[in-house]
């Protein structure tokens, strides 16, 4: 039994990872999303992202992560950065490879469907919101039914 788990844990350790990279935008924190740059982002895990970008960044540097799969940016931390060689003959760029932490990879987010009256109701926010809009509608019935009541003793 022992070494049956040592050879699934061996073949999981050397099948090929799949790598997902996705676009991102990426900028100091004070800068405007038009003012970032695109980045390659991809998954490295344990909670770590490797960004391919131009300019080079410092360890230490905090910078915004604008995810091309979420709307909510994401603030990061530089852990380290490697710096490979020329892009190509022709640009005179380097690229540059950062490791941030903080952010997870994750997947595009689902299309979200509206949720049911049902689901509102029970849901903890909107049940004190729901009841007293009924509480409102039940008095203004009963002033609507005392005024016409009232209009018919008078006639």
């Amino acid at each position: 039994m022992k070494s049956d788990t040592r050879t699934w844990d061996a073949d999981r350790r050397r099948a090929p990872r799949e790598r997902v990279r996705l676009r991102a935008l990426l900028g100091s924190p004070r800068s405007p999303k038009s003012r970032c740059e695109e980045a390659w982002v991809e998954d490295v895990g344990s909670g770590g992202l490797r960004i391919r970008t131009v300019h080079a960044m410092k360890p230490g540097e905090r910078c915004i992560l604008h995810p091309e799969w979420s709307s909510t940016p994401a603030t990061v931390m530089v852990v380290w950065v490697q710096r490979a060689g020329l892009v190509e003959r022709r640009s005179a760029g380097a690229s540059v490879q950062t490791f941030v932490a903080g952010c997870v990879l994750g997947p595009a987010p689902a299309a979200r469907s509206r949720p049911g009256l049902l689901h509102l109701a029970w849901n903890p926010i909107w049940f004190p919101r729901l009841l007293l809009g009924a509480v409102v509608l039940a008095v203004v019935a009963l002033a609507a039914h005392f005024l016409v009541s009232v209009v018919a003793l008078l006639m």
